[in-house]
């Protein structure tokens, strides 16, 4: 059975606000593929997987089950994410990954 992971997520209540307004901008211009190639550096495979299980991020769908998150490219295997509260409060892009867990 397919599942779905995350691999990496930036947002803007993290430690990396560098990165997140780097992100929002590339959105801005809508270079999707810039985005994607650049959080692939955080896909550490096994690793990755590993810490998903761990921190409950193993999910049916690709985006995050209790939000209403948009895909914005699918690629290898990969989704690119953009998480938006609406109310401006919080943000985040995220890398979700796709396995064939037997369990988690």
């Amino acid at each position: 059975m397919k599942k779905f992971y995350v691999i990496v997520r930036i947002d803007s209540n993290g430690f990396d606000a560098e990165i997140f307004e780097q992100l929002k901008k590339w959105h801005r211009r809508r270079w999707y593929r810039k985005m994607l190639a650049f959080l692939q550096n955080w896909d550490y495979g096994d690793e990755n997987v590993g810490a998903a299980i761990v921190n409950g991020d193993v999910w049916d769908t690709p985006t995050d089950p209790v939000e209403n998150d948009e895909i914005l490219l699918e690629a290898d295997g990969q989704h690119l994410c953009h998480a938006y509260s609406g109310d401006g409060l919080y943000e985040a892009f995220y890398l979700v990954g796709e396995t064939e867990l037997e369990t988690y």
